[in-house]
């Protein structure tokens, strides 16, 4: 168990409150809007889907640790904030979505420390990286995975010695290894394996009904391109036949984010993979609380 759970301190806890009315808005917007306006209600919820608000600036995002040494690679042609700090066998630091490298600070002086080389970024469209593919504010679990991928393939030749990923990131990184990049341990922390647990997040905290969610889907086929078979990590991985990194998962018990379930799942495909469960923490404090990252260094020790 991880323990020790600093409670939230008060601004925070004001915010949640701020964000919970703002919530009950949507979910009623929602609600009568699928009714009576059904087409506008799943095109503002393909808006919501693929929202990533600007970056808070960089001193709210800085966590006291010096940039490292930059690194000049594209997403789909499109410019990405990567940098690189130590020397040895390369680490890998994938954000979730609407995050920045910034939440890996905690980890990277540690691992150079253990003697590896960090490399972490901005995905598409987050912090300080350019929009990818899907144009300003908008983003995707392409843009994602296509990072991971490319940040591998420049950094290893498509094949590193570890990746820490977190929530929607670790959805991404198995679909990179699932695409050939390759990873020889791999820590998750607030495990994603489907894009369907994402929609249900959604449609639960905004009030989607059915129909909505249909068309939202439909909608983001139809616009993106996007073929959600690819995101169901449960049927893709039974009986499969490949080169299994060693793989650590950490997660919350409660998490309604990233479902427990969906670990637990994973951890049956996964040979060798080790669940660790937490009643402490939440869906974000748990990346960077002191045991998560005690577990993740030692695991990643070379």
């Amino acid at each position: 168990m991880l323990k020790n759970a600093k409670p939230l301190p008060l601004r925070k806890r004001v915010g949640r409150v701020v964000e919970a009315a703002a919530m009950t808005g949507l979910r009623g917007y929602f609600r009568v809007g699928e009714v009576i306006y059904p087409g506008r209600a799943a095109r503002d919820a393909v808006k919501l889907w693929m929202r990533v608000p600007p970056a808070p600036p960089l001193s709210k995002r800085d966590r006291g640790l010096p940039p490292g040494e930059p690194l000049q690679i594209e997403v789909n042609g499109h410019p990405i904030n990567a940098m690189a700090w130590g020397e040895g066998p390369v680490v890998l630091c994938a954000h979730g979505w609407n995050a920045w490298w910034q939440q890996y600070s905690v980890y990277i002086p540690r691992l150079v420390d253990a003697g590896l080389r960090v490399v972490a970024w901005d995905a598409p469209g987050h912090g300080a990286s350019a929009p990818g593919q899907y144009g300003p504010g908008r983003s995707g679990m392409p843009d994602v995975a296509d990072a991971i991928r490319a940040v591998a393939q420049a950094v290893g030749g498509g094949h590193v010695h570890g990746i820490i990923a977190h929530s929607g990131a670790t959805l991404a990184a198995t679909h990179a290894m699932l695409s050939g990049t390759r990873f020889d341990r791999a820590v998750f922390v607030s495990t994603s394996v489907s894009a369907t647990h994402q929609v249900d997040y959604y449609a639960g905290r905004l009030g989607w009904g059915r129909s909505t969610v249909r068309r939202a889907r439909d909608l983001i086929v139809a616009t993106f391109d996007v073929d959600f078979d690819e995101w169901e990590m449960d049927p893709r991985l039974v009986g499969l036949d490949l080169e299994w990194p060693r793989l650590l998962m950490i997660h919350h018990r409660g998490d309604p984010q990233t479902p427990l379930s969906g670990a637990q799942r994973l951890a049956e495909l996964w040979p060798g993979s080790r669940l660790v469960v937490t009643d402490d923490y939440d869906h974000h404090r748990l990346l960077w609380a002191e045991p998560t990252v005690d577990q993740a260094v030692e695991f990643l020790r070379p």
